[in-house]
């Protein structure tokens, strides 16, 4: 039956629903401008407060696999009230199991243990008034706002109630990026919300898009992305509110798209004043790449995270747990678990040795052992079949105690670091645990290519360039994820002779190995200098060694 607009009657009840849930489905375009900002890592935990359509968690799983991840369905977690939702997730999904990662409940009613703790946070809150809301709505509400991080008054539109309950289920650093109404930050509790969230995250940044994208959808409200980066739950955070206006969906994509990459830099411009001038500092790396003398390390270099075992200390030993467990010698594998265990430029043998010695945790079970098959499967035996069952990184391993190794790294990178990261030569022909990222020579890399990535880090202005593109968590860490390693500079190949690099790095492991660190960082400085002596000269390097302790400073290192 067809009413006399011609719409089918079931059809006019699911624009009502709709209008009475808030719901909009985000345009296409939109929704993937904001996951590329938004999503960052391959290993990143994305959360959709109510996703509708499943347009955010589709390009959601696509932006994760683009990065690396071999099942971005796990990444993801979700909730709506919606029944048509999880008709477009069975879509979107098929054959899957939700497991507890999408639930069919109002997400203001959601406890902060509902999900686990998430990288970032996506998508495109309902607006619904107060005014418009039913009563299980208003009674969700007012509950949120009790343990909610900002101070919401109960009588303001859902969305902002969405966005307060959001902000519960973010990690130290994590992200925001939502799609709100144009008039969010014009009324007196979007505003007051605002004023919160400058002082949570280190960048706030509001995108009013004059295009109107829902007025297909029936609703003539402007739109405006709300995107934040790095939260803190401490609250100390200062940063003023960055606001930009753009005409179309095309601008938006390509303004979030610069924005994502100088992200870093704009943050520490703005926030960090040492005297000194940061765009004149990052010119010579800028104009280095776009002339060719610097590469960027992802143009040569295939940055991986290490081996995920799902529990490392069941899988990675010292010599006196393996001992403990009567775990014979061929069902241990030699492992770099930490970065310490590697005292110089290049990881020997004989340096794990030392640190199997020191009752280092190096040894890895490998239950692929054809002897002693009895003391490996009772060691295995250790861990409960209910641990092993809620375990996910096992079930998605054919043998749960058989962790996927991969290719030997010809190099491994520091992950998080107290000051900055390093490379180390993998001259021991191991695998790394996933606090540390391995390095393999792409099509256009070689082994020479990662020793200048090498020694290129190991100078000012590696480390200088770290500090830019690295991102700070609580204690003053310095995380590199893959994403942000490769955009590191690093001397081009073509400029120096392969035994020139071989000398260098030589140098430089006998320097480090006599813990003379400040001498290896001058032999690196002066390597970089002689090889691009037209960008780069010792003054600036000066310069940019007295701006990377400010920024070391800034993230709570102390000199």
């Amino acid at each position: 039956m067809k009413s006399q607009n011609g719409k089918s009657e079931k059809l006019l009840k699911q624009e009502t629903n709709r209008r009475k849930l808030g719901i909009y489905y985000t345009p296409l375009e939109l929704t993937s401008a904001v996951c590329g900002w938004a999503i960052r890592s391959a290993n990143d935990l994305v959360l959709e407060p109510s996703f509708g359509g499943c347009v955010f968690l589709s390009y959601a799983s696509q932006a994760l696999r683009k990065l690396g991840a071999r099942a971005p369905y796990l990444n993801l977690y979700g909730c709506d009230i919606d029944k048509d939702a999880f008709a477009h997730l069975r879509q979107l999904f098929p054959h899957r199991k939700y497991q507890g990662r999408f639930l069919r409940k109002d997400f203001l009613s959601t406890k902060n243990s509902a999900f686990p703790s998430v990288d970032t946070v996506i998508g495109n809150p309902p607006y619904v008034s107060n005014h418009n809301m039913d009563s299980s709505q208003r009674d969700a509400a007012r509950g949120a706002t009790v343990i909610g991080p900002l101070s919401i008054p109960s009588t303001a539109s859902l969305w902002a109630h969405f966005l307060n309950h959001s902000l519960g289920f973010l990690k130290e650093g994590g992200r925001l990026g939502l799609v709100l109404p144009g008039s969010a930050f014009q009324v007196d509790y979007g505003t007051r919300a605002l004023e919160q969230l400058v002082k949570r995250f280190e960048n706030v940044s509001i995108v009013s898009l004059g295009e109107r994208v829902f007025l297909d959808r029936g609703a003539r409200e402007a739109t405006n992305v709300l995107l934040c980066d790095s939260w803190s739950n401490s609250g100390k955070a200062t940063a003023p509110v960055r606001e930009m206006r753009v005409k179309t969906l095309t601008e938006l994509k390509e303004f979030l798209a610069s924005d994502l990459k100088n992200l870093q830099t704009t943050r520490r411009k703005r926030r960090i004043n040492n005297g000194g001038n940061l765009y004149d500092l990052t010119l010579p790396i800028a104009r280095g790449i776009r002339d060719g003398v610097f590469r960027e390390l992802g143009s040569f270099i295939d940055v991986r995270i290490g081996v995920v075992t799902g529990a490392n200390n069941f899988f990675v030993l010292s010599q006196k747990q393996a001992q403990k467990s009567s775990l014979p010698a061929k069902a241990l594998t030699p492992f770099f678990g930490r970065m310490k265990q590697a005292p110089g430029f290049v990881l020997t043998k004989g340096d794990l040795a030392r640190a199997r010695q020191q009752d280092h945790r190096c040894l890895l079970l490998s239950a692929r052992a054809t002897e002693d098959r009895v003391a490996v499967a009772k060691y295995l035996s250790t861990l409960s079949k209910s641990v092993r069952r809620k375990n996910k990184t096992f079930q998605k391993r054919t043998h749960w105690h058989r962790p996927d190794l991969g290719e030997i790294p010809a190099a491994f990178l520091s992950y998080m670091n107290v000051r900055g990261p390093r490379i180390v030569m993998n001259g021991a022909r191991v695998q790394s645990l996933n606090n540390i990222h391995r390095l393999y020579a792409n099509k256009r890399g070689s082994t020479k290519a990662i020793k200048l990535a090498a020694i290129t880090l190991c100078s000012t202005l590696g480390q200088f360039a770290t500090e830019l593109v690295g991102r700070s968590y609580g204690d003053g860490v310095l995380k590199l994820e893959p994403s942000e390693a490769r955009q590191l500079p690093i001397v081009g190949p073509h400029l120096v002779e392969a035994k020139l690099v071989n000398s260098c790095v030589s140098e430089i492991d006998r320097l480090m190995r006599a813990k003379k660190y400040e001498e290896a960082q001058e032999r690196a400085d002066k390597f970089v200098v002689e090889a691009v002596r037209a960008l780069l000269n010792e003054d600036t390097l000066q310069q940019m060694g007295k701006y990377m302790k400010s920024l070391r400073a800034h993230r709570g290192l102390q000199s």
